[in-house]
């Protein structure tokens, strides 16, 4: 079994307020899955993914820049999602496939049973495995690897 590690920002409140403000922009009054659709399309098409390994940066950092690697995205949506209080009802997983190598994993979600990568187009019910193998798949909070912001 792999590894596990916690990240610093969990449920109990300290994420971002400017995370906060926009995810509150981003799903108005919707709720439940379609609150978290509309967080994973809206990074989807207002971020920039880049493939930059062994990079991390706070959820509040991706969303100023509006780039991230795909685990920049991640925790983004993450903490979307839970500064809107979406996590209760739902399970959330990080998915770590590839390798340990950097260049050669890529980091994507889980949401009950649907896959969603944020940095994908299309990023509902969707994610990129490229015929990787699954090394890791951790419920959020606990990251999949270890690292800091």
């Amino acid at each position: 079994m792999a590894e596990c590690y916690y990240s610093n920002v969990t449920r109990s409140g300290n994420i971002s307020p400017f995370v906060k403000e926009v995810a509150e922009l981003i799903v108005g009054e919707s709720t439940g899955i379609d609150a978290i659709k509309k967080i994973a399309i809206w990074i989807s098409k207002n971020t920039k993914h880049e493939k930059k390994a062994g990079f991390y940066q706070t959820p509040e950092t991706t969303l100023l820049r509006l780039t991230g690697n795909c685990c920049s995205l991640t925790d983004l949506f993450f903490h979307m999602c839970d500064a809107m209080n979406l996590m209760e009802d739902h399970t959330f997983y990080y998915v770590h496939v590839g390798t340990l190598k950097f260049r050669e994993r890529h980091f994507f979600a889980i949401i009950d049973n649907f896959l969603v990568d944020v940095g994908l187009k299309y990023p509902w019910k969707n994610a990129a495995f490229y015929n990787r193998t699954i090394l890791n798949i951790t419920p959020y909070p606990i990251l999949p690897i270890p690292r800091e912001y």
